[in-house]
């Protein structure tokens, strides 16, 4: 390697120490060299585009593959408002964002971690079940790319067999009844070190163990057509248009729950969601509804395939 790059044995080590620190999992053989155990596909935001049908990238204002930055939901908030579309890939973020103020889990080259930037006309007021179309999207495209057993988990996870395979951020500015611009930060683990993914609180799964062989720029774009139809179709019909396949998927509904909200703690059962995208929970045979806020949901017993 050092021969071939023009570089000392040195050098060599430090950058596999940096590429380390950044949480390449990378496998050393004394007197034999490093290997990766998964190569890696860069993102680039030519191919992604090249592999979207021509009707999507008229929309697409923007599209942005970085290195590194801080949050690509943040980094695109930085930006100067343009009209349409835009997108943030990134390679790593050193503080990527989960609800809640949770911190998601992104080493480098391992997720597939963007953002898109878009106006939404009719108003906050009408973003109830936003986040819950983009996850029937992305289990749509998922799908496509033949990833099966996956189900959605209110108000904004996939998950496979009980672990979260993906997770939803929204940021949002503007007036309640008026035009309004939202930031839709997107985390899908795509190949997760062990280390890292024994360091988190809760159980996690990625493509690799699902579905190996998976290309992330083919994903990227076909992740794209699906966000695409999805947020057209729900500014056009609203959340009506998506119930039924929610109830599909619902990995929540007629299941034991433990509703945490602040110091309250909640059991009940899952009912599905309500016209504005709120969870409905059977408590003592009374109907319940919550909306996404500072809500945290868990099923109470083990998954079972």
């Amino acid at each position: 390697m050092a021969a071939q790059l023009g570089l000392t044995r040195a050098s060599i080590w430090r950058i596999v120490r940096e590429l380390s620190s950044f949480g390449v999992e990378i496998q050393a053989v004394r007197g034999r060299g490093y290997r990766l155990p998964i190569a890696l596909e860069w993102l680039s935001s030519e191919e992604i585009i090249s592999a979207m049908p021509h009707r999507y990238r008229s929309e697409i204002q923007h599209l942005h593959v970085l290195c590194s930055t801080d949050s690509t939901n943040s980094w695109l908030l930085r930006q100067a408002h343009t009209e349409g579309v835009s997108v943030c890939f990134a390679e790593h973020q050193s503080a990527a964002r989960g609800r809640r103020g949770r911190s998601w889990l992104s080493p480098l080259g391992g997720n597939l971690a963007f953002s898109m930037r878009f106006r939404f006309e009719p108003g906050m007021t009408q973003l109830g079940g936003l986040s819950l179309i983009m996850a029937l999207a992305m289990l749509r495209a998922l799908r496509d790319q033949g990833v099966e057993g996956l189900m959605v988990k209110w108000p904004n996870d996939l998950v496979w067999q009980g672990r979260k395979l993906a997770g939803i951020l929204l940021e949002i500015a503007g007036e309640p009844t008026g035009p309004c611009s939202v930031v839709a930060g997107i985390g899908l683990n795509f190949s997760i070190p062990d280390n890292l993914a024994a360091s988190l609180d809760q159980p996690l799964v990625d493509l690799a163990t699902i579905t190996p062989g998976l290309g992330r720029n083919q994903l990227a774009a076909c992740l794209l057509g699906h966000l695409l139809d999805a947020l057209n179709l729900f500014k056009t019909e609203g959340l009506s248009a998506f119930k039924d396949e929610w109830r599909l998927f619902d990995w929540l509904d007629g299941q034991p729950l433990s509703l945490l909200q602040g110091e309250q703690s909640i059991q009940g059962r899952g009912c599905g969601i309500a016209a504005d995208g709120s969870l409905c929970i059977e408590v003592d045979g009374v109907h319940q509804y919550h909306s996404f806020g500072e809500v945290s949901v868990r099923r109470q017993e083990p998954y079972r395939a």
